[in-house]
């Protein structure tokens, strides 16, 4: 049907009022292309021809399809007046129209839109547009979606004001637009948008409203699998003003949104793979022959067009997150890491491209279902220098969910451990700074790997330097860089930085656990007085310094390896053997000798002046008095009790020097000395007899030092 109902015309006033336009059922193939619309073509009078986007640089030989020379032919008419003739068309209807509508413009392939039934009507129209058209409006897509609009439309001013509501948009219908360039498939996902719209012809475009996407499902190409989804995505309040260039957001809300995150062997990543390469060849034979190609008027940049459009502006009130959860894994490492984040909630408030603000992010949620993990602080993303201040924090992560970066990059696999960590990162102005809060319960190292990429610190050192009696690792770990730097990661500062740390304690492992017990001086050994092995006051403070350490330090062992120094330690093991004689010879108890028995010191008479006779007579074969009698000689007017006193210090140093002190001598020596600082750390330190080991010290032994040498070693 296509009726014209009640025309009236009166050539007096040169008015034609027409009561209603109605056509109903009608059915339209059209095909839209960058070169137009065939339908227009077809219905076009034959001496009008529409100037092609690529061909506009050719002068037309027939009249152009322009608003001036459309009417040619009713121009062309002599005029009785001055006063154009005004059609009033009080209604305008079409009802029960189906287009089959065949789309080019945005993909190489014709796509097929089915758009019915199409129901339009109007209010008064009049020819000479005075005044705005009422109108409503509303079509089936494919038999899925409904697009109901209805509003105003002002022709001489060429604007435009209407409400919309769309629903129900199945977005796999996209697909054909999407695959030639990303490798993914949508399954499922349906849109939906209800609002205002305004626009006009100086560049105005505002739409308020509100949108959503639910039952979204995007599969990855390449690996088979999820790879975006969610239940809902709603936006309850936006507004897009493209004059302004101002994007305004009141509320985003996802609810059950899931992603995936997977680094592959090459290091590439699953979002990487999935973008097609679509870069058009050049310099080919075919486009160096080829005939110069036409720019259409649209394209051409005009004197106006060259000013910079001013950047897009962006707030978002709060982006909303409801039981969401991601899975990240990578396949760069041997075994394969994988994990994920669960029950993901919380929001991120206040997010804008004005340098001026920062969003808030509150968000919490679980790793491997158990373990929490929350996200806090301020940060702005869409700035050309991102800013952020965000503290990290996880609770009781296994350790056995790392083992493939463990093994990688420590050496070693991991048995056993939780770990809580709390990260504290600032960002601005390209330089960051991090402080890292790391705690990690009941560490057990596994068994070695054999990673090329493992650093060469000894790793079960510093384990067992740093975790204490409870099992527990507490470590703080500063960080910072450079994010303009090309060398920079987030991961490589951290690895850094944490490498630092272990580096400073496994290379100085005695002032690491001074430091626990408040001691600013290394414990690494234990110092004796010449020729014994007696431990001293001053070192037994040192050796309960190192007994606490001990005592907090339970991985660690302690290997301890005497040694002397032979040009004090000799003469005094010499002596040593003389005073043993001298009691012997005297038939009294070493420790019953003078505490300060020595050359000057000798007794004038007794036991041991006797003694001392004696051995000289024996050991040496001389008569003592002979060597009295030298003295005399020397000075002959020395004085008795002078006269006794060199004389008994001649003879003692004479059999001191006669005492044979061996290699043998000082390598026992040694060992005693090793031995002593075990026996006061298990009977006064309360040390484990097994975490204390004496090294062989009587072969090659340090020649230069009286004292006992430590080293620490993981159990």
């Amino acid at each position: 049907m296509l009726a014209i109902n009640n025309i009236n015309v009166d050539t007096p006033k040169q008015q034609v009022t027409i009561d209603e336009f109605y056509t109903e059922k009608g059915k339209i193939n059209l095909n839209i292309t960058p070169t137009g619309a065939d339908l227009a073509t077809l219905l076009l009078p034959k001496n009008i021809e529409l100037v092609s986007s690529t061909d506009n640089a050719t002068v037309p030989t027939k009249a152009t399809a322009s608003p001036e020379n459309v009417n040619t032919a009713a121009q062309t008419q002599p005029a009785t007046n001055d006063q154009p003739w005004l059609v009033t068309l009080n209604q305008l209807k079409l009802d029960q129209y189906q287009v089959t509508l065949g789309e080019g413009i945005a993909s190489d392939n014709i796509i097929i839109w089915q758009l019915g039934p199409i129901n339009v009507s109007t209010g008064k129209v009049v020819s000479d547009f005075s005044s705005p058209i009422d109108y409503q409006f509303s079509t089936g897509i494919n038999e899925q979606s409904q697009l109901n609009s209805n509003g105003q439309i002002d022709v001489l001013a060429q604007s435009i004001n209407a409400d919309i509501d769309f629903n129900n948009m199945l977005l796999t219908r996209l697909q054909p637009y999407i695959a030639p360039y990303i490798n993914v498939t949508v399954t499922d996902g349906v849109f939906s948008t209800k609002g205002t719209l305004s626009a006009d012809a100086n560049d105005s475009l505002i739409y308020q409203g509100q949108a959503q996407i639910a039952q979204l499902d995007i599969k990855d190409n390449v690996l088979k699998q999820p790879l975006l989804n969610w239940e809902t995505m709603d936006i309850n309040q936006l507004s897009y003003d493209r004059k302004q260039a101002k994007i305004d957001i009141d509320e985003i809300n996802f609810d059950s949104l899931f992603s995936r995150l997977i680094i592959s062997a090459d290091r590439s990543t699953n979002i990487s793979q999935l973008i097609h390469d679509n870069t058009p060849a050049t310099d080919t034979p075919e486009a160096e022959t080829s005939e110069p190609q036409t720019v259409s008027a649209a394209t051409q940049e005009s004197p106006e067009d060259n000013t910079d459009s001013p950047e897009m502006q962006l707030n978002i009130n709060r982006i909303g997150f409801k039981d969401s959860s991601a899975f990240f894994a990578d396949n760069s490492l041997t075994p394969n890491f994988a994990s994920g984040i669960e029950l993901l909630n919380g929001d991120i408030t206040h997010l804008s491209s004005n340098p001026q603000t920062t969003a808030s992010v509150d968000l919490a949620g679980k790793i491997d279902k158990y373990a929490p993990v929350t996200l806090k602080g301020d940060v702005n993303p869409l700035l050309e220098q991102p800013y952020l201040d965000l503290k990290l924090n996880f609770k009781k992560v296994e350790l056995t969910s790392v083992n493939p970066y463990s093994g990688t990059y420590a050496g070693y696999y991991i048995d056993k451990g939780q770990l809580s960590l709390d990260l504290n990162y600032q960002l601005k102005d390209s330089a960051l700074v991090g402080s890292n809060h790391l705690v990690i319960d009941q560490l057990k190292l596994g068994k070695r790997s054999n990673s090329e990429e493992a650093t060469s610190l000894p790793i079960s050192l510093a384990v067992a330097l740093l975790q204490d009696r409870h099992g527990v690792i507490d470590l703080g770990v500063d960080v910072e860089g450079d994010i303009d730097s090309p060398s920079f990661s987030f991961g490589s500062v951290i690895v850094n930085a944490l490498g630092n740390v272990i580096t400073k304690v496994v290379t100085s492992p005695f002032s690491f656990i001074a430091g626990l017990v408040g001691s600013e001086e290394a414990i690494d050994k234990v110092s004796f007085g010449h020729g014994v092995s007696t431990i001293e006051h001053q070192q037994q403070i040192t050796l309960d310094k190192l007994a606490s350490a001990l005592l907090e330090r339970p991985l660690l062992n302690l290997n301890i390896k005497g040694s002397v120094d032979v040009a004090n330690d000799q003469p005094a093991l010499a002596e040593r053997k003389l005073h043993q004689k001298l009691a012997k010879t005297a038939a009294i108890k070493p420790r019953t000798l003078p505490k300060h028995l020595s050359a000057s010191q000798f007794p004038v008479s007794g036991a041991l002046t006797d003694a001392l006779y004696v051995l000289f007579e024996q050991e040496l074969g001389q008569l003592p008095n002979d060597i009295k009698q030298t003295i005399v000689a020397e000075v002959p007017e020395i004085s008795p009790e002078e006269l006794t006193t060199r004389w008994h210090i001649s003879l003692y140093n004479m059999l001191k020097n006669n005492q044979q002190v061996s290699a043998d001598d000082l390598g026992l020596l040694a060992q005693a000395r090793a031995r002593a600082v075990k026996a006061y750390l298990v009977e006064q330190g309360q040390i484990d007899a097994g975490k204390i080991f004496v090294l062989e010290s009587r072969i090659n032994t340090n020649q230069n030092a009286a004292m006992a040498m430590l080293e620490l070693q993981a159990k």
